[in-house]
């Protein structure tokens, strides 16, 4: 065993994480595999991540970084195309993508639902004051729903991604987002 220490143990064993969940899935994922594959002692895993869903939610964290950190500009427009342009980082990654079709084909296991939903109500926060800010200011109606409008950009990025393998350019999402703009406005 390489003797490891902090930073260098966490992304060890998330590497490992996601190589094994890619290779055989999350159910099937044995922590004596990925301690084997991160070159470190089960007992080491085990003491930072008591159970698999601790793993599982930390390799979603580590992917989905940089969702809170998406700047306001001040107009929902720009904001969208923001989120949306990370939503397509993550979502095309060749990481993304792995664990995406894993974590879609394993969606029914209790601990897979916990842990992306507790990852979607955390990642969610900051979309949804950007939303709730716009609406303040009077870019979209009272009435709208935030969590739809941003479920919706999410899923057609998805469907994009994983259902047609199509490319996501920048024109394509300004296109999506200036439908759902059309789509949330204020009415007279």
């Amino acid at each position: 065993m390489k003797a490891h220490r902090g930073e260098s143990v966490v992304r060890d064993v998330l590497d490992a994480v996601r190589e094994e969940i890619a290779k055989v899935g999350f159910s099937a994922m044995r922590i004596e595999n990925v301690a084997l594959r991160a070159d470190v002692a089960k007992t080491t895993i085990y003491r930072r991540w008591p159970k698999k869903e601790d793993l599982l939610f930390e390799l979603l964290q580590s992917m989905t970084s940089g969702t809170g950190e998406i700047p306001e500009s001040g107009t929902l427009r720009a904001d969208l195309l923001a989120i949306a342009r990370h939503l397509r980082c993550v979502m095309t990654s060749i990481e993304g993508q792995a664990v995406a079709r894993v974590l879609m084909a394993e969606r029914s296991d209790p601990e897979v639902q916990r842990a992306i939903a507790h990852i979607r109500a955390e990642k969610m926060v900051v979309p949804m004051q950007i939303v709730e800010r716009a609406r303040e200011r009077g870019e979209i109606g009272k009435a709208v729903d935030a969590d739809l409008l941003l479920s919706t950009l999410a899923g057609a990025i998805h469907h994009r991604v994983f259902v047609r393998s199509e490319e996501l350019s920048d024109p394509y999402l300004e296109s999506l987002v200036d439908l759902l703009l059309s789509g949330v406005a204020p009415r007279a």
